[in-house]
């Protein structure tokens, strides 16, 4: 009967750098991320370089930020609380989205309510890649009157109705 014709399928087409695109997933921007992907041989493939001598540099990423300080129970660390503002497109609002911090201090200068600057710097352990690079504004905290205060002011408070 009839013949059966073998149809020819072409090869996928080869990129710049040989492998065909389905072969080539490092591509994709998820496998940019460092938290995403750990591979060092699809971060070299990328173009990162590693060593003493420069290349990328992942921490150059993180910026100074500001925030308020929240805990400062340990020592020589405080817990800073940072705001951020993004805007939402679905509920065309602005949405204020808060990150907590770990910061090294070294000289336990900070309260809770200071408003601090935080520098990035290498793990100083495991949640600790911060360190406060100077207090902005320092919290008004209430100090209660102390007990001898009160004495002195109870016999001065005696004393003046009992001269009329």
């Amino acid at each position: 009967m009839g013949s059966m014709a073998i149809k020819a399928t072409s090869a996928p087409p080869i990129t710049s750098y040989g492998t065909p695109p389905h072969r080539a997933p490092f591509l994709s921007s998820q496998f940019l991320n460092p938290r995403i992907c750990s591979s060092l041989k699809l971060k070299r493939a990328v173009g990162f370089s590693f060593g003493r001598g420069g290349g990328f540099n992942w921490r150059a990423k993180m910026k100074q930020v500001v925030g308020m300080v929240v805990s400062n129970k340990m020592q020589k660390s405080v817990v800073v609380a940072v705001d951020r503002l993004f805007y939402h497109k679905l509920y065309n609002r602005y949405v204020k989205r808060t990150s907590k911090f770990m910061a090294h201090d070294e000289n336990n200068q900070c309260n809770i309510g200071d408003r601090v600057k935080l520098d990035p710097s290498r793990p100083l352990s495991k949640r600790k890649h911060w360190v406060v690079a100077e207090i902005l504004r320092k919290a008004r905290i209430y100090e209660p009157p102390s007990q001898a205060n009160q004495i002195v002011s109870d016999k001065t408070q005696v004393s003046a109705p009992s001269t009329t």
